[in-house]
């Protein structure tokens, strides 16, 4: 059984919508304190923010390179979730990037 990647998944959350930790926890199914704990840490890392409502405080992702580098591994992430799920679809993904490439290829040296 594999672990979640709760800092990405908190992020797919943030991505959404701001949220609160709690209901945040209630989304992943997990404890409050686990999220609170990884929301620091993505607090610490400029990841996210938060905006104090009287006791609660609302997150959300900042607009930092690092958040861009962490949206980009949370594709990544869920991605390989998807292809594990649903084994099938890899040849579709395969092609998808395949033509991708070709076209940023194209972009950067046109013949």
């Amino acid at each position: 059984m594999e672990q979640k990647d709760y800092k990405l998944e908190i992020i797919g959350e943030l991505l959404k919508t701001e949220n609160y930790a709690r209901e945040i926890a209630k989304k992943l199914t997990t404890n409050h304190m686990m999220i609170v704990r990884k929301l620091k840490e993505l607090l610490e890392e400029n990841i996210v923010d938060f905006k104090q409502q009287g006791k609660n405080k609302t997150y959300f992702l900042k607009k930092t390179i690092e958040t861009r580098a962490y949206l980009l591994k949370y594709e990544n992430y869920k991605l390989i979730q998807i292809i594990k799920k649903y084994p099938n679809l890899r040849n579709i993904f395969e092609k998808i990037q395949e033509n991708n490439t070709n076209i940023t290829t194209e972009k950067i040296d046109p013949q």
